[in-house]
């Protein structure tokens, strides 16, 4: 997949675990975990990451290119 939500290492990066997220989200700390695994979060939790975390979409998503065919 050429889009990546990157919630996992933005949250080692600014040291915040699980339990402290749920916490700023006033979401349970099972729901931040299926968020970290998430693979298409909504635009409202989105938007409220940035806010907690001080970040960006763009923070928040990784995008890798696919690789192009060759023409032969």
């Amino acid at each position: 997949m050429p889009l990546a939500f990157r919630l996992t290492e933005l949250m080692a990066e600014r040291n915040i675990t699980g339990y402290r997220l749920a916490k700023l989200l006033d979401v349970t700390p099972s729901a931040v975990y299926k968020l970290q695994r998430a693979t298409r979060p909504s635009l409202d939790m989105i938007e409220r990451l940035c806010d907690v975390l001080e970040c960006t979409p763009a923070d928040l998503l990784a995008y890798t290119p696919p690789k192009k065919k060759r023409a032969h």
